[in-house]
């Protein structure tokens, strides 16, 4: 069966480490400012998920790690797949995409820049 694959494992990984060094906050903020809608759905579900495993009896802690896994989960299936449609668009497009809509490009994936090479003329 043929596939239309858009979110690759690199973007996949790279949205996970992002989250982890950054937290969760930034990018459900950056989420409630593109997509309102979408954010207020997942807070609220995130909500009435920790009052579920709350009712379960476990421990506090264990809850807020099952928690943190779930929110995790989901906000880099999110954040994955709207840096990937990005890409696509952008690979389509070209400069248009941020013509249009300079806001749509993520923040949450900067791109790594290699250390800049030392000047030789400032160590001689």
């Amino acid at each position: 069966m043929a596939s239309d694959q858009q979110v690759h494992s690199r973007t996949i990984l790279q949205t996970l480490l992002e989250l982890q060094r950054q937290g969760i906050t930034p990018a459900m903020s950056h989420l409630e400012k593109v997509e309102p809608d979408l954010a207020s759905f997942v807070m609220e579900s995130f909500s009435d998920l920790h009052e579920k495993l709350l009712s379960l009896g476990g421990s506090f802690k264990k809850t807020q790690r099952v928690q943190r896994a779930v929110e995790l989960l989901t906000v880099v299936c999110i954040v994955a797949l709207r840096q990937s449609h990005y890409e696509l668009w952008e690979s389509q497009m070209d400069e248009r995409v941020r013509q249009l809509d300079p806001s749509a490009a993520p923040t949450a994936l900067p791109q790594l820049q290699p250390p800049p090479t030392p000047d030789p003329d400032l160590n001689a």
